[in-house]
């Protein structure tokens, strides 16, 4: 599009602030004069040679003459042949077939605001669409006709302009029945109007052509469309709002600069230690809206770990916890709990038999009954259905209508044998990419648990070192996931301290870039607890 500079004295006129000067033509916006001066390719103009023709069968209504409360000429009503009565209180707008003929109107009473049809609207095309060749440079559509006359008024007539045949409920048919004549030129300008339809009409025009041929134009605070902009007399500035009409963009496509004020108002991401503070030296904690995988080879502890975590949670936050766990019962998970609050296996028959009724219920209300709290302080899934579509709705469903913070999803390839369709590297990447979309848009904190693929050498359950590559399924899991912590364990030791303690290896740290391992847990089996040492037990 040109760029508008200033306005200055018409020669042809004499008009002293009426003639536009643009980057690369002139052009007087005074009524009746048209001036022009420059580059014969930057100007918009098409003439109109074809002849509208009447059809025999629907009567001429009305006579001419101009449209004096809209500042709409006679001469533009005639070139678009549009009829008034001769009180001026109803309007009669042509609508044309193939062949340019006149098959249909559309009738406007002004004063009861009253629209009716005659005629057939079958095989006509646009509102004035008849008047103008293909292959211009730019052509204008409007929401209806009156802003259609509007802007032929203050382009004199010289310039493409044509309407939708039904205002913005009829984009998608109207663009459909004139999409060769439309697409054919080089830019099409929208200039809807200021509303929610008209907004709505934009994008599925946008939908319908290649974005770049797109040009939306936009209009001063306090006017909605072309003609209430004619009212007020502003004819110099509607053209203005022509030529800065500008290319679509996308939403999701947002320039630095509009991010300025955010980018420096932006909260403090809120985040949480580990339990850990090996963990926490390489990862400085971990924080909402990021997605954490937790993995290792089979009966390695991840649960434990996992477990640790939910208590910390609940326990040092006042956060709401949500957790589903697809391999064990919800009392499974409670008893965990529990159990690291008391210090004890509970859920082992014999713990729980020795453990006084008052003080396990005493340990569960201290956990999970926040009685200053909206809410459970812990939500549990306890469904049975594990379909993709079921996890990731719960998941929303927790963050959205429960206020939940932090959720632990345990684990991802338990999903995917309760989804067999497909094979289970696209089932892992769809479960991923919709994880990673809830995580962004509510903001939660994820703990993802995944199980990894068996590989050649030292087998992971006996102490064998982890990698990216060794994630079961996909690297979907690997690119999509803020921080990966890996665990690994020599369970086939013959020391029990070596076969009880694990190594942390951050196999990726999105945030810090510190990967490796980072520090050693090990589980004592009288307190079911995992504490952390310095270093790993020796070998006996």
């Amino acid at each position: 599009m040109s760029k508008f500079i200033k306005h200055t004295e018409c020669p042809k006129c004499g008009s002293e602030d009426n003639l536009a000067v643009y980057d690369d033509h002139k052009h007087c916006f005074t009524q009746g004069c048209g001036h022009w001066e420059g580059n014969a390719e930057a100007q918009v103009s098409t003439s109109y040679k074809r002849k509208i023709t009447h059809n025999e069968e629907l009567p001429i209504k009305g006579v001419w003459g101009s449209i004096p409360k809209r500042r709409i000429s006679e001469a533009i009503c005639k070139q678009y042949q549009v009829r008034v009565s001769e009180d001026g209180d109803t309007h009669y707008y042509p609508f044309t077939d193939q062949a340019c003929r006149v098959t249909a109107y559309k009738v406007r009473n002004v004063p009861k605001k009253d629209f009716h049809t005659e005629g057939s609207f079958k095989d006509t095309g646009l509102f004035g669409e008849c008047l103008w060749d293909k292959g211009g440079k730019y052509i204008t559509i409007t929401e209806g006709e009156i802003d259609a006359l509007s802007l032929a008024e203050v382009f004199n007539g010289k310039w493409a302009v044509c309407s939708l045949k039904n205002g913005s409920s009829s984009v998608e048919k109207s663009i459909q029945g004139s999409y060769d004549f439309l697409d054919s030129f080089d830019y099409i300008v929208l200039a809807f109007d200021k509303d929610d339809a008209g907004k709505k009409a934009i994008d599925k025009a946008i939908e319908m052509f290649s974005p770049e041929k797109i040009k939306i134009m936009s209009y001063p605070e306090g006017y909605k469309d072309i003609s209430d902009m004619l009212q007020a007399g502003l004819a110099k500035e509607i053209t203005e709002c022509f030529w800065n009409a500008k290319s679509w963009m996308p939403q999701d496509i947002i320039g630095a600069t509009q991010l300025k004020d955010t980018w420096l108002e932006r909260p403090e991401k809120a985040s949480v230690e580990y339990p850990w503070v090996c963990l926490n030296q390489m990862t400085k904690g971990f924080r909402l809206g990021e997605m954490v995988t937790i993995t290792s080879g089979t009966g390695m502890g991840k649960s434990s770990v996992v477990r640790e975590l939910e208590y910390h949670l609940l326990t040092q936050t006042p956060d709401k916890v949500g957790v589903i766990h697809l391999e064990e019962t919800t009392e499974r998970t409670l008893d965990g709990l529990v159990g690291i609050h008391l210090k004890r296996p509970y859920h082992l028959d014999e713990c729980r038999m020795i453990t006084k009724p008052e003080v396990a219920e005493g340990a569960f209300d201290e956990l999970f009954n926040r009685k200053d709290e909206d809410g459970e302080a812990l939500t549990l899934y306890d469904g049975k259905e594990l379909s993709i579509e079921k996890i990731v709705s719960r998941i929303r469903l927790m963050a959205k209508a429960q206020g939940i913070k932090w959720i632990v999803l345990d684990h991802l390839n338990l999903v995917m044998s309760g989804d067999a369709k497909g094979d289970e590297r696209r089932n892992i990447d769809a479960l991923m990419t919709q994880l990673r979309e809830v995580v962004v848009e509510t903001n939660i904190g994820l703990f993802v648990v995944s199980h990894l693929s068996r590989q050649p050498g030292t087998p992971h359950e006996e102490g064998g070192a982890i990698s990216l590559n060794h994630l079961r399924g996909s690297q979907g899991i690997a690119q999509l996931s803020n921080m990966v912590i890996a665990l690994e364990r020599n369970q086939q030791s013959e020391d029990p301290l070596v076969r009880n303690t694990t190594t942390l290896r951050i196999l990726k740290n999105r945030y810090t870039g510190e990967t490796g391992i980072t520090g050693y847990l090990q589980y004592d089996a009288e307190t079911s607890r995992l504490r952390e040492v310095a270093n790993m037990p020796e070998e006996m």
